[in-house]
């Protein structure tokens, strides 16, 4: 027996993402990169500048710690744009 009752239109599925654009992604993997290498020049300058005894090894360690903290930092900072900008496209607070 058929049913009067009318069938739902079909509804697409569309979801909300917090997943940024490839390019908004790219943009943060260069700043990352850019950050972290301009964090080492500065860790080499500074190991450079305040050492009399210049040892490659103390300029690297320098560099080294100099990249490894920029690009913590910036991690940190691309991660909070990111989430800013989804936010901000979708017009939905992402908890």
């Amino acid at each position: 027996m058929p049913s009067d009752r009318p069938s739902p239109p079909s509804v697409k599925s569309t979801s909300l993402t917090a997943l940024p654009s490839p390019a908004a992604r790219l943009g943060a993997v260069i700043a990352i990169v850019v950050g972290s290498l301009l964090g080492g020049v500065i860790g080499w300058a500074l190991v450079d500048l305040q050492i009399d005894e210049q040892t490659e090894l103390a300029k690297f360690v320098g560099a080294l710690i100099g990249g490894v903290i920029a690009a913590i930092g910036m991690t940190v900072i691309s991660i909070l744009v990111l989430r800013a900008m989804a936010e901000w496209r979708t017009g939905v607070r992402l908890d």
